[in-house]
């Protein structure tokens, strides 16, 4: 069977590939996504149609910085938007590699992926959606329940830590919920800087975040602490490391290396992993990013940071947590969580505001005689 084309088969126009990628995305990824990707690429296909640009595969490393200075300079975007724009862009050219409306040996999708535009500057301006987070974890609770990778995204998700915080846990650092009294319906995870045995916190000699400089003790809810509690009785390698200390997280030499931990994490935020599809139309089989060594290359997967990110906006969006608290459990400062966090605050207040402003319309109209 063909697949469906409109225009030359051998260029890859515009607006054509645009319609294709966003129709191929329908019943894949959320509303919110397509409407934001078309957007995305209403902008870019009208920059190339000012740029005379009638086939992508023309387009090379020099282009897209040249797309990069037109989003901030004439368009006055934000390095957010900016990096949300170029987001949009490499999941579409690697959809066009894909399909071979744009030739592979190109490497158009990998400029995308050039410190400029890809994961390495802007990565923390990207998160992991919390649905996916969701996903995740209800496929660790399927086919990886209490292993390894389950406790290390569970605590990640839960905490907002960082991925070298997590790491520093010890055995002795970890208080289960059956340990504390019966008015305190939680466990507990306390933070210790340790620099000169291999696992210091950020900010630890400093303490910019808060006074106690990335120290810090914090509540785990009971359903997390069945699968701490889990992994330690039943898969947890009873292993030291260098410094004979029992790491919380283990492998058969002792503790993980960092970049092991961030690795898993990539690995387990592909599509193909958690839901078992891929938006960009990748069969798992052959998929190049399908591999371990690989799985950071994968355009949808996040590295540690966007999960925190993510984290942080669930607490202060869902959980309520005030920015004082949020601050010594995520161990940033408060300035930091309102320079980052509170235009996501303001848009909240402004839809609130918005669903009470038409709620009571539609209440006036339906009184009205």
């Amino acid at each position: 069977m063909s697949r469906p084309h409109t225009g030359n088969r051998d260029s890859a126009q515009p607006e054509n590939s645009a319609e294709l990628f966003l129709r191929r995305r329908e019943n894949q990824v959320a509303e919110q996504t397509i409407w934001n990707n078309r957007g995305h690429l209403n902008v870019f296909t009208d920059w190339c149609a000012d740029r005379n640009v009638t086939d992508l595969a023309q387009l090379d490393g020099g282009d897209f910085l040249e797309y990069q200075f037109y989003l901030e300079d004439e368009r006055g975007l934000k390095p957010i938007t900016v990096g949300n724009h170029f987001n949009t862009l490499r999941t579409f050219f690697k959809f066009l590699e894909t399909y071979d409306y744009i030739p592979q040996e190109g490497h158009v999708a990998t400029q995308l992926e050039s410190p400029e535009f890809g994961k390495g500057d802007e990565v923390r301006h990207t998160m992991l959606q919390p649905e996916a987070a969701t996903e995740v974890l209800d496929y660790l609770d399927t086919f990886e329940y209490a292993t390894r990778d389950h406790v290390l995204f569970a605590i990640l998700w839960h905490t907002g830590a960082r991925v070298g915080a997590v790491r520093s846990l010890d055995l002795d650092d970890y208080t289960s919920i059956e340990e504390t009294p019966s008015d305190e319906p939680y466990g507990t995870l306390e933070f210790h800087h340790r620099p000169d045995e291999g696992t210091p916190l950020k900010n630890g000699d400093d303490g910019t975040a808060h006074q106690d400089g990335g120290e810090r003790e914090i509540f785990i809810e009971g359903v997390y602490c069945e699968i701490i509690d889990d992994y330690i009785r039943i898969n947890r390698r009873d292993a030291k490391d260098q410094y004979n200390r029992n790491p919380l997280l283990t492998t058969k030499h002792g503790r993980p290396a960092i970049n092991t931990l961030r690795m898993k994490i990539y690995g387990l935020t592909r599509p193909c992993v958690y839901a078992g599809s891929c938006p960009i139309g990748e069969d798992p089989e052959t998929c190049d990013y399908a591999t371990y060594k690989n799985a950071s290359k994968c355009p949808e997967s996040v590295s540690p940071h966007p999960l925190r990110r993510s984290a942080i906006t669930r607490f202060l969006r869902e959980k309520g947590m005030n920015y004082e608290d949020s601050s010594e459990r995520f161990n940033v400062s408060v300035e930091t969580l309102k320079k980052h966090y509170d235009e996501t605050r303001k848009e909240d207040r402004r839809r609130n505001r918005a669903e009470r402003y038409f709620q009571t319309q539609s209440r006036d109209t339906t009184d009205s005689p």
